[in-house]
């Protein structure tokens, strides 16, 4: 189970829509094709609307039996968020500002030591390194 956490998913600070979609329906692909056993459930949590936009162009592009293992939902309290995620993944392996259990050294409620940053591609290496790969992929 993969948990992505969309708090501050700003589209200003994303790929433009047309390069997102391509790399999201080869990227759909290839976890469907290479890893279908592999993933047992994406959970999609603190999604802000302008998301559910984008989500609703890539939706379609999404093999049916991977989509039915991924959930979304979108900002809330933490109590909130923790009940998405729980069904999968039990409480005291959630980070504490996610609504779980889970702290890191020094009661870190974000865990750093095991949850990896995050955020929008930089503009000059994160678009670069999506082209290359969407070349390879060809």
């Amino acid at each position: 189970t993969v948990v992505y956490d969309l708090e501050g998913f700003v589209y200003s600070s994303q790929m433009p829509v047309s390069v997102t979609v391509a790399f999201a329906k080869e990227f759909f692909r290839i976890l469907n094709v290479s890893y279908p056993e592999t993933i047992y459930r994406i959970v999609i949590v603190r999604a802000p609307w302008l998301f559910n936009s984008l989500w609703s162009i890539l939706k379609p592009l999404i093999p049916p039996e991977l989509l039915e293992k991924i959930s979304m939902s979108g900002g809330g309290k933490p109590s909130k968020v923790v009940q998405n995620i729980t069904p999968q993944v039990p409480a005291d392996q959630v980070p504490k500002f996610l609504g779980g259990e889970l702290t890191g050294p020094g009661g870190d409620p974000e865990c750093h030591y095991a949850v990896g940053p995050a955020g929008p591609f930089s503009k000059d290496k994160g678009k670069a390194l999506l082209a290359q790969g969407l070349a390879a992929s060809k």
